[in-house]
């Protein structure tokens, strides 16, 4: 008893320092904000921590950079801690510049609309947002696993901070002074679908109108690829049959076998000629050992997945939501959980239950994933849930272009001009 009430005070205290600390935050920057005049044309974007060139807000980005003369727009610009992306940027002609310069910092200040992907203090410099209306894209579909305040083992872990916070984020001048540096705690968000919406409610802990309702930019065709991904996509044409095998993160690897672990699955694959292209979870904790080898390409945890998901001829993947974008794409799924009691008991929970979204074959060891693949024939096309355009409709809503994607925000905006200042 004495060690939970030690717990539960040090958990208060911690608490009401951080919000003190963003308060004061806050305060001195909405004074100093007084001094720049946020302007409409200029639009600021960053994304994944600050390293990556990926997801909702590089494609949105890059179509915005493009068409960025049409739409009245005159800076579209892009922040980053990767020395690399930023070159790589600039050289390709869009404007780009290293977080902490001093340019970045000039149109911190100045831009009307901050878009983010992940952690408002990761992915640019979140305590510059104070004036700008800010929105976060996300990076994929809410609903499977525990994110956030939906986090079953989170909200067991800290009850007391989960209160705080989510009466802190029923008032407006709490959730702008005292939720996140730069008032992200107000922010907008990107979402897809009613019941989607009513999913990133409860990551997000908010109740009020602050939820866009389009397509994920990610969906459209890609502007521009990188140099390192062309190479990439290069390689995958090359094969007529390709298994992409995409996990979520973990905490730790307890109960998870890898499937290729199995030499059977490989045998497979030589005599099917597949290739097999795995890729972590950009935020694992862990390293899979998976054996490189004719028929088995291992992708950089930060690569863009996005960009090559429609090279998939079927996805194998557990926790992640990286099933609705396959099936988005008309891409079959296996579903490959060795260790599902222990990831719900354990580990990050899941918010969805299993029969929502284990819409097609499952497979809980090697032995049975690989009866799964066999049961194919090596012909993944056409196997699809009988019931996927209601699954469809109801995780994605329609599909849309970047232009329509692009109307529903601006609408959304002229609609809600209060909304995430």
């Amino acid at each position: 008893m004495y060690k939970i009430i030690k717990k539960l005070y040090f958990s208060v205290i911690y608490k009401i320092l951080k919000v003190s600390f963003y308060f004061v935050c806050n305060t001195i920057n909405i004074f100093n904000q007084k001094n720049y005049r946020r302007d409409g044309s200029i639009i600021l974007f960053g994304a994944w921590f600050s390293n990556r060139f990926a997801d909702n807000p590089r494609y949105l980005y890059q179509w915005l950079s493009k068409n960025k003369d049409s739409l009245g727009l005159t800076h579209v610009v892009w922040v980053t801690d990767n020395k690399m992306v930023c070159e790589e940027l600039v050289q390709k002609g869009y404007e780009a510049y290293l977080k902490e310069s001093r340019e970045s910092v000039y149109y911190h200040r100045k831009a009307f609309i901050h878009f983010i992907s992940s952690s408002p203090n990761d992915d640019i410099i979140s305590r510059y947002s104070i004036g700008a209306l800010k929105i976060n894209l996300w990076h994929g579909l809410g609903g499977i696993k525990g994110v956030g305040f939906a986090s079953p083992q989170y909200r067991n872990n800290n009850p007391v901070q989960c209160k705080i916070r989510e009466w802190i984020m029923k008032y407006v001048w709490l959730r702008i002074l005292v939720a996140l540096p730069g008032g992200w705690g107000n922010c907008l968000y990107l979402s897809t679908a009613p019941y989607e919406t009513s999913i990133l409610r409860k990551y997000f802990a908010r109740h009020d109108d602050c939820f866009i309702e389009s397509d994920l930019p990610r969906n459209c065709e890609c502007i521009e690829l990188m140099p390192s991904e062309q190479k990439v996509v290069d390689y995958l044409s090359n094969w007529d049959a390709i298994i992409f095998y995409l996990p979520t993160f973990r905490e730790n690897l307890d109960q998870y076998i890898e499937p290729l672990s199995d030499g059977h699955i490989k045998e497979f694959l030589c005599k099917n000629k597949i290739l097999w292209v795995e890729k972590q979870h950009s935020y694992s904790k862990n390293d899979f050992e998976v054996m490189q080898g004719d028929n088995v390409y291992k992708l950089d945890p930060e690569f863009d997945i996005n960009v090559i998901m429609k090279k998939a001829s079927i996805v194998i993947t557990d926790y992640s939501s990286v099933c609705w974008d396959a099936l988005y794409n008309d891409i079959p799924v296996i579903f490959y959980t060795p260790d599902f009691d222990y990831y719900v008991n354990n580990d990050r929970g899941l918010v969805m239950k299993p029969e929502e979204f284990l819409f097609g074959p499952r497979a809980d060891t090697p032995e049975q994933l690989l009866g799964v693949l066999e049961s194919y024939n090596g012909k993944f096309s056409g196997m699809l849930p009988d019931n996927k355009n209601e699954i469809f409709e109801k995780m994605w809503g329609s599909k849309k272009d970047y232009a329509e994607i692009w109307q529903d925000i601006t609408n959304f905006i002229k609609s809600h001009p209060k909304g995430g200042i």
